[in-house]
């Protein structure tokens, strides 16, 4: 995954990965009713980036495949046999 330029993000709410003038990388998306950017990192709500410009983004990274689920009990289980 490479860095694009911000002007080329979605703008339709969908989740990605953006950087602002250069500090740390965070999961952000664009706020429609508000048109700008934010992020849920913040947990008392959500962040904006009234402050910081967002200059750079890319796409999430494809979901990691994993062997748990949740029984019919809400217990996590591994769908792997143990030997």
């Amino acid at each position: 995954m490479e860095w694009k330029s911000i002007d080329t993000a979605p703008k339709d709410g969908t989740w990605i990965i953006v950087q602002a003038d250069g500090g740390q990388p965070s999961t952000a998306r664009w706020n429609t009713t508000d048109e700008r950017w934010e992020n849920a990192a913040n947990m008392l709500g959500f962040f904006t980036y009234d402050s910081w410009p967002v200059d750079l983004w890319m796409s999430q990274p494809p979901p990691i495949e994993s062997s748990l689920t949740t029984d019919e009990q809400g217990i996590l289980r591994t769908n792997k046999s143990v030997n």
